[in-house]
């Protein structure tokens, strides 16, 4: 995957999550909700949020894969150079502070805040779903003990 394509695929799954989150943000609070509607809901949050992570995880793994390459490239070009005596401390200062490397890492720092905001969002709903799950046992423990 090239910086572009990173850059693409992150506008893309900026613009889904911010459109999940303004879904999923009104069904996570469980205040006013039946237990059943609550449970309806939980699945299909979790399951696109789920998807959403794993995609993000996956962009975030390229986009270092993408900075790695344009160290390596940076380092290359300098230590390519015949004219120049370069020691590879150099080299990477050098690599360090090209103009393609520090792209890269703009990139890799925007594509890491989506996949820990898609992180922290998905925390929240599994920690919903652990939620209702108690309440539900809670439930099923009290109807255990009625008299009929």
């Amino acid at each position: 995957m090239t910086l572009t394509d990173i850059e693409n695929e992150y506008t893309k799954l900026t613009n889904e999550f911010d459109t999940l989150f303004e879904e999923i943000i009104d069904n996570v609070s469980l205040d006013d909700k039946t237990l059943k509607d609550a449970l309806k809901t939980q699945l299909p949050m979790q399951l696109q949020l789920e998807s959403l992570s794993k995609r993000t995880n996956y962009l975030h793994d390229n986009a270092e894969i993408a900075l790695d390459d344009e160290y390596g490239k940076a380092i290359k070009e300098v230590m390519s150079d015949g004219y120049k005596s370069v020691s590879i401390t150099e080299a990477k200062m050098y690599a360090a502070s090209n103009v393609d490397y520090k792209h890269a890492r703009r990139v890799v720092t925007k594509v890491k805040r989506l996949r820990d905001e898609v992180k922290g969002s998905l925390d929240v709903i599994n920690s919903r779903k652990y939620t209702l799950h108690n309440l539900t046992n809670a439930l099923v423990a009290g109807v255990d003990r009625t008299i009929l």
